[in-house]
């Protein structure tokens, strides 16, 4: 009965618990950064991000241990971006998705998706939202 999964990408081992994750909408909480220097992915092209969200996984970006590893959400993000080719859509439908899986509360999401739809409203060359706001 988990709601939430931390990392979740060696799911893909197994094709029912990949089916399971997907019927039962229960999202991933994937930390490329920790998975590279875990070594459970060798290189971040390497990260079988594309594939989580082929198979209809809800997946989201996470920083594991930023102390531990060096790592921030916005860094996670950029890594995904640059390592996959993330386009705007892609990238405002990763915050779309963490926010509808969060624990924020309703006010906190209802203003983060505000900012996101005048992120994507204003078009390229506009400043992501983000803690800046």
């Amino acid at each position: 009965r988990a709601v939430r999964i931390g990392h979740g990408i060696r799911s893909l081992e197994s094709p029912e618990l990949v089916r399971r994750l997907a019927d039962e909408g229960i999202p991933l909480e994937v930390c490329p950064t920790s998975n590279v220097r875990t070594g459970i992915v060798r290189r971040i092209e390497d990260h079988p991000w594309p594939e989580l969200v082929a198979e209809g996984l809800v997946v989201t970006v996470n920083s594991d241990d930023p102390t531990m590893f060096g790592s921030d959400l916005v860094g996670e993000i950029g890594l995904l971006r640059d390592a996959f080719g993330l386009g705007r859509e892609e990238l405002a439908g990763l915050t779309a998705r963490a926010l509808a899986h969060s624990f924020a509360p309703s006010d906190v999401r209802a203003r983060i998706e505000t900012e996101l739809a005048g992120w994507l409203a204003a078009g390229p060359g506009a400043q992501p939202p983000g803690p800046h706001t």
